[in-house]
């Protein structure tokens, strides 16, 4: 449930984009040999979906377990800040941040589903088209389904409804199990790119990536990109541009995956901290700081391994954009792709059509439950903390806050497209 809560759709929509991106795009590694570089754009994925983000969640939720189970007080984000002021968190400070909570929770869930329906969107018509290696059997499609705002309208709707279901069904009968159902899924799809794909490369780059990951940790956790940043180019960067990284890179991936962490700290700490009671503090760390950052590792290495593998084969190969799917191999030039068809341009690469679409069926059947989890687990937090910490609010208030979640993400979508959700997710 931690795992599924924590990261939602994010571990799909970025698992082979973001290495392929770091290998290919303009950032400080880019002058860098190519075997090197290849390893530091797996090494700052995992930085950005490792430890550094799960540490908020962990704070939030140790601090909430602790004031909730041992103080007796009710688990609501403005009693985080009992030890500081006291009595007070229950005059309008402690309204101001439980509002603020539920905003950040609310708003948080909704922007995230901007990459869930995106991806889904891209997988359900590359279904309907019988899209395989650059071609279409069904160039109109079998239904007619496109890319545009109103399929995507309905994906949240379809998504809200079961998310409703589930939280009005409890947490052990209905987040829990579509936790496990999700769960299970994901393990099959990231095993299935593990035993089907390059297996002992895989492996020995993960190995090679931990390696740098310690090695890098503290200097790149406190790196900030200062001279790309000053507006100072050298000559030698005019020259030649892969020597200097982009002056937006900071902004572009690190800043923003710290914004989007500490703003999904509140909802996921609360709920890890509302299933983790009876734990120790050293088990309840061990459970949502270290196991989920290995497990992160382990699917970001294994799609991201794989992703940079064949972006590599398909240089080597001599393909383009213009002929991106090689007539020989399985070779895909994935960069030449968007990031959402990204994934599916991967994991169809290895055996024929029909096994492509079993599995994008798949993924697309998890990327929908990991959907539904973040957000019945969302809509949870939120009941709580409107109810000033009751832990079974009324199921009045439980299909209202997730219906609420439903609207503000229609609202956005329609108004401003995904573009609006990712603006928000960035402030």
């Amino acid at each position: 449930m931690m795992f599924s809560c924590g990261v939602a759709v994010g571990i799909f929509y970025y698992s082979v984009a973001e290495p392929v991106w770091h290998y290919t795009g303009g950032n400080r590694f880019a002058h860098l040999p190519d075997n090197e570089r290849g390893t530091h754009s797996l090494m700052v994925t995992w930085y950005h979906w490792g430890l550094h983000g799960w540490i908020p969640y962990t704070v939030v939720g140790a601090v909430l377990g602790l004031m909730a189970y041992r103080r007796g007080l009710p688990m609501t984000m403005r009693f985080t800040l009992y030890p500081l002021i006291g009595e007070r968190v229950y005059g309008w400070i402690g309204d101001l941040v439980d509002v603020a909570s539920i905003c950040c929770t609310l708003f948080g869930v909704c922007t995230s589903l901007g990459l869930g329906v995106e991806q889904i969107n891209t997988g359900l018509v590359r279904l309907d088209k019988g899209t395989f290696r650059g071609v279409n059997d069904h160039p109109d499609g079998r239904t007619g389904l496109e890319v545009n705002t109103d399929t995507q309208v309905v994906i949240i709707w379809i998504v809200t409804v079961l998310a409703t279901a589930s939280v009005v069904a409890g947490l052990q009968m209905g987040i829990r199990r579509i936790a496990q159902v999700t769960f299970g899924l994901g393990m099959f799809l990231m095993l299935s790119v593990l035993f089907l794909g390059h297996t002992e490369y895989i492996l020995n780059l993960i190995v090679e990536t931990l390696g740098y990951y310690l090695w890098y940790l503290p200097k790149i956790s406190f790196h900030t990109d200062a001279f790309e940043m000053s507006g100072q180019t050298p000559l030698q960067c005019i020259e030649d541009s892969t020597l200097c990284g982009s002056p937006t890179w900071m902004d572009g991936w690190t800043i923003f995956y710290w914004g989007w962490w500490i703003s999904w700290g509140p909802f996921v700490g609360m709920f890890m901290a509302k299933i983790s009671r009876g734990r120790t503090l050293g088990e309840f760390i061990m459970g949502t700081l270290i196991i989920p950052s290995a497990y992160s590792f382990l699917w970001l290495g294994i799609f991201g391994a794989e992703g940079i593998y064949m972006e590599r084969a398909a240089q080597i190969e001599g393909l383009t954009c213009d002929n991106q799917f090689s007539a020989v191999t399985n070779n895909v030039r994935l960069s030449c792709s968007g990031t959402a068809a990204m994934y599916f341009d991967q994991v169809t690469s290895y055996g024929s059509q029909g096994f492509g679409d079993f599995i994008s069926l798949l993924s697309i059947i998890a990327l929908i439950l990991y959907f539904v989890a973040s957000s019945d687990s969302g809509s949870l937090v939120i009941d709580i903390i409107a109810a000033n910490g009751v832990a079974n609010p009324p199921v009045i208030q439980k299909v209202f806050w997730a219906f609420s979640e439903g609207a503000a993400a229609t609202a956005l979508l329609v108004a401003g497209g995904s573009q609006a959700l990712s603006a928000l997710q960035t402030a």
